[in-house]
């Protein structure tokens, strides 16, 4: 039995009882919204011009009432706890001996006052106490209570109207504890609905726990997602390190033939990689501690919530119904089932031909150009007339949702000179490309994404005279022929 007061002692006086900014065991809890408390104190020097305060552990604000912190609600539960434990701290040097006299051995436990006494202090203990009727147990009785059955010993609540009146109901339409006083003055019961307090604390203990295990299940839930961005996270360092390492080797192979280009173009894959890789990166990490902060709410919240029905009476599990009900509510509608907001997937590709390329090579991720595609190329066009192309961002534009990009072509003329394409949006998810086709001969059109080539670009049109038939093979002749004519084309 020893051993359970001990463990019962150490439970509830660890962090539980602790405030987080001064450190140091509650001084005057006060309730927040989000479940967590502070003492009174420390929430004052916290509130901004008195109208707002911010949770220092989860970053929500709150807004003041006009008392200002002090209008904030007690937390009766853990002050009530706070105080148990100092009381038992007190006596715990000489636990056998009466707290009255001093002189007998203790017996009886006043659950009111904390305190152990033998027979003759207890009932002048009882008389003196005639405004309120204590209750007091034999101390057998008391330890085997409050090993089994914390909540029995708890020290009574009385009402915050009537100090001489313990609660006794709950009233549904104000969500307050009452006394009989109370009852009969306050909350008539032809225009209030109330109960026992203790059938309401039945009711509201068992769908307490149902949300309780709601939560857990999406904590876990969080808790798993979380595990999954850190891994990917982890995954992501190493795939930046192993292409770090292939495109430094690769440096250094080609390094002697063309020093110069190779440095530069080094240098610049190297600040896309690693820009890459830092913004997705920033992605993850900002993914990860919302993740951490939404566990480390549930996770206090499901505490909170298991210790005041395990611990907590009738009176003060009431009490705290309205803000625990609203944050589990929050809680609940949150989405903790969550993918990785990035890939992890970067790839460099080598060129095969340096001097042909211009450059050492590619490097390959999940980007904007590579969710482009080209429409509508012809692969005729008569000099002088307009090369117009369609370019389909749809799929970018409903992946990357309010994502801003440029679009850019250039075409290159026969005689290797180069003209920018007009671009412009249409307003329905494409762009249309479009130029005129100055000279005979074939132009090489690239479209570009953010600065970026989007697959099948370039692509090759052939500008023809303004009469005549293009070179075709007799076996294309007929199929090109009558294409043309469809065009209304006169031969």
């Amino acid at each position: 039995m020893a051993e359970k007061h001990s463990t019962f002692l150490e439970e509830m006086d660890g962090n539980f009882l602790s405030c987080v900014i001064c450190l140091e065991r509650y001084k005057n809890a006060k309730l927040l919204q989000c479940l967590h408390s502070f003492c009174e104190l420390c929430l004052d020097k916290l509130a901004v011009e008195g109208k707002t305060i911010t949770c220092p552990i989860c970053r929500r604000p709150h807004q003041l009432p006009d008392s200002g912190v002090t209008g904030i609600g007690d937390n009766s539960f853990i002050n009530e706890q706070v105080e148990i434990v100092r009381k038992r701290e007190a006596s715990s040097a000489d636990a056998r001996m009466c707290e009255g006299c001093a002189q007998a051995e203790s017996v009886k436990h006043c659950l009111e006052c904390g305190v152990n006494l033998c027979n003759i202090c207890a009932t002048a203990h009882s008389r003196l106490r005639i405004l309120r009727s204590h209750h007091l147990m034999t101390l057998k009785e008391y330890e085997a209570a409050k090993s089994d059955d914390p909540a029995l010993v708890q020290p009574p609540v009385y009402c915050t109207s009537h100090s001489d009146d313990q609660v006794e109901f709950y009233c549904d339409t104000c969500n307050l504890v009452i006394c009989y006083k109370c009852a009969a003055l306050d909350h008539p019961i032809t225009e209030h609905q109330y109960k026992r307090l203790k059938d309401a604390a039945a009711e509201y203990s068992k769908d307490l726990k149902e949300e309780i295990d709601k939560v857990k299940v999406k904590e876990i839930e969080a808790s798993d997602s979380k595990a999954v961005v850190m891994e990917t996270v982890k995954s992501l360092e190493n795939c930046y390190q192993a292409e770090e390492v292939k495109i430094k080797l690769h440096i250094q192979k080609t390094i002697d033939d063309v020093t110069r280009m190779i440095r530069e173009n080094g240098d610049k894959l190297l600040q896309e990689l690693k820009d890459e890789y830092n913004k997705r990166k920033v992605n993850l990490n900002a993914q990860l501690k919302e993740l951490e902060c939404l566990e480390s709410d549930m996770s206090y919240a499901r505490e909170y919530a298991e210790k005041l029905t395990h611990y907590g009476n009738a009176a003060q599990l009431m009490s705290a119904k309205k803000g625990i009900s609203s944050q589990m509510e929050e809680l609940l509608r949150v989405e903790t089932k969550l993918d990785p907001t990035e890939t992890d997937y970067m790839e460099f590709k080598p060129s095969d031909d340096l001097c042909q390329a211009k450059t050492l090579g590619v490097l390959y991720s999940s980007d904007l150009a590579d969710r482009c595609t080209l429409e509508n190329v012809p692969e005729y066009v008569r000099v002088n007339e307009n090369i117009s192309i369609t370019l389909d961002v749809a799929t970018l534009q409903k992946v990357h949702k309010q994502c801003e990009f440029e679009v850019g072509a250039v075409l290159m003329k026969p005689d290797k000179s180069q003209e920018t394409v007009t671009a412009t949006d249409n307003g329905d998810g494409r762009w249309s490309l479009k130029t005129v086709a100055k000279m005979v001969g074939n132009h090489e059109t690239t479209v570009f994404v953010s600065k970026k080539p989007i697959p099948g670009s370039p692509v090759t049109i052939k500008v023809i005279p303004q009469k005549g038939l293009p070179f075709v093979n007799l076996a294309r002749k007929g199929q090109v022929m009558e294409s043309w004519m469809s065009l209304g084309v006169s031969w």
